[in-house]
């Protein structure tokens, strides 16, 4: 079963190994993709928004991304904008080079729904305007064919 050696038990057993840095998935991707090194990840300028600016963000001229620290605006909770989400944001998604992270994914994911309930009430109250102009029109339409009756005048 078990042999006696020099090991202590709670050593992992022979054929398995510790995660490494390098197992890790940053490790992978790193192995995989040249551009990144360490927390930082190159910035390739022919992917970025178009910018009508005559001045270049931080990360163009340094010629890479950094991990970036940010308060959330909604619950003031700092959060890390990494160096790999923000080459997603301006490289991938064409964002603005000039935004940053402003919300923690929990505040960003309430302020998306904030903003599908109020576009739900706005269709909702569009759709109830649009039935009762409808109405008031028929009505309106009723009233004018219905055969009107003249009232005498009193002297």
């Amino acid at each position: 079963m078990h042999k006696p050696d020099d090991t202590s038990p709670t050593a992992a057993p022979a054929g398995r190994r510790h995660k490494t840095e390098a197992d890790s998935a940053l490790g992978r991707r790193a192995r995989r993709c040249a551009e990144i090194f360490g927390r930082r990840v190159a910035v390739d300028t022919s992917r970025l928004a178009r910018n009508h600016s005559c001045a270049m963000p931080g990360f163009v001229e340094r010629g890479y991304y950094v991990d970036q620290d940010f308060t959330c605006k909604d619950c003031g909770v700092t959060g890390v904008w990494t160096a790999a989400r923000q080459r997603w944001w301006y490289e991938v998604m064409h964002g603005d080079p000039w935004t940053t992270a402003r919300r923690c994914a929990r505040c960003r994911r309430l302020e998306r729904e904030r903003i599908a309930a109020a576009r739900r009430a706005q269709v909702e109250g569009e759709r109830r305007n649009a039935a009762h102009k409808a109405k008031a029109d028929r009505w309106q339409a009723l009233k004018n064919t219905a055969p009107t009756r003249r009232r005498k005048r009193l002297r």
